[in-house]
Order: structure tokens, then sequence, then C-alpha cells
């Protein structure tokens, strides 16, 4: 129950169509603003974090730079880079880079699940969603999926 009580405290959740959500506060502490953004955990996102251009100005957050790409269906959006502080998981990052689209949905991508270290577990049947770093969770996951495949 540990997994599941620390991932509602830290805004972990499942929709009804099976989205899954977590809490993320975003901060510009120069000017001593913060926003706890809810962001669509997408699988299929290999960056860090996305957020919409209107959550970037409302912070007052520094916009580096500009350019083109391309989006997974093909469209292509004029995307910008900022940087700042995050607060996740218990976990604070300074100088954090996050991409931006004018109406884009606020994303958090693999990138960043990876290199934290961190195992998302989805449970469908349950409706629940953890992130974990707990090796003896993994570990029992991996054999689980191991013996499934075998």
């Amino acid at each position: 129950m540990k997994h599941i009580e620390s991932g509602l405290k830290a805004g972990l959740g499942m929709g009804s169509r099976g989205e899954t959500f977590i809490n993320i506060e975003v901060l510009n502490e120069t000017l001593g603003k913060s926003k706890t953004i809810r962001f669509l955990i997408d699988t299929g996102f290999n960056g860090y974090l996305q957020l919409s251009e209107s959550d970037v100005l409302d912070l007052g957050l520094t916009i580096h730079n500009k350019s083109e790409s391309s989006l997974a269906d093909g469209r292509k959006v004029e995307m910008g880079i900022t940087s700042t502080k995050i607060k996740i998981l218990d976990q604070e990052i300074t100088n954090f880079p996050i991409q931006f689209i004018a109406n884009g949905v606020a994303l958090i991508g693999t990138q960043l699940l990876k290199d934290t270290k961190k195992m998302l577990v989805l449970d469908y049947d349950g409706g629940y969603v953890t992130i974990t770093s707990n090796n003896d969770l993994k570990n029992q996951i991996k054999l689980l999926i191991d013996t499934i495949n075998s």
C-alpha cells in the first residue's frame, strides 16, 4: 500500500479512459512565482517536460529560443525552450529544461523517468499508477515479466 499512498501524495492518478497524470510544481524563484501543474504521462513522448506557452508566460519564465519541430502526427509546430526549477516526487531539480508550444498539453516524457532511474507501473485493473525507484519492487516485476515471456 505504500506505493499507492505515496503515488496519491505525489498527485499521480488515472483518468476514466486510462490516461495517467502527475502533479509537478514549476517555479520561477526570481519572480517568486510557482504553479502546480497536472502533467499527462506520455509514454510516446521521449522528451522531458512540455508546457503550454501560456503556463510559461504566467510564470514569467525566460524563453531561451524557439524553433520548428515535428509532432508525432507529422504536424509542424513552433516549439520553445525555457529552463527553471521543478519539484517532482519529493525532488527538486534546478535549471531544468522544458519545451513548450502555443497550444500544448502539459506532458511528462519517458526521458525524465529514465534519467532518474524510476519505474512507471500502470495498474488498469486496480485503477492506479505509481512511479518507484524501489529496486526490490523493480526486480519482482522484472522477474514476473521474464516468467510470463518464457
